[in-house]
């Protein structure tokens, strides 16, 4: 005859409470959602009207135009620094801080000595062509 081992019902409450956890997250993971019985309540829906809501393709073109904002903003910052000091086009620490600028000096190496010359004079060039 075989014996029955009897399971404790801690065990088995224990196992409810992590079955009921793993079929309702919202419950297991946040406060203040339920009603005093135990089941969460639907959290209320939130429509964005805000800046970002997309619709054909503006959000892409939002984001686009910040980013042409923040490229434009650092590199008239860059343009700065070295009508400050046009030896900085030599100098390897502030090229590895300019990745872009650098690549355009390796692809240009005129513009490195017509920076050092006059850098207000090429970047006016610059701006005037509309190059990057």
């Amino acid at each position: 005859m075989k014996t029955r081992r009897a399971i404790p019902l801690a065990r088995i409450a224990l196992a409810g409470i992590f079955a009921y956890s793993f079929a309702n997250p919202v419950l297991a993971s946040t406060s203040g959602l339920n009603d005093g019985v135990g089941f969460p309540q639907r959290s209320p829906v939130v429509t964005n009207t805000g800046p970002l809501v997309a619709q054909g393709g503006m959000l892409r073109e939002r984001l686009m135009e910040r980013e042409r904002a923040r490229n434009n903003a650092k590199t008239k910052e860059v343009e700065e620094e070295l009508e400050k000091n046009p030896k900085l086009v030599d100098d390897p620490n502030y090229l590895a801080q300019h990745p872009k600028l650098a690549r355009y000096l390796k692809r240009n190496p005129e513009a490195k000595q017509k920076i050092k010359q006059d850098p207000k004079a090429f970047f006016a060039n610059m701006r005037h062509a509309g190059s990057p």
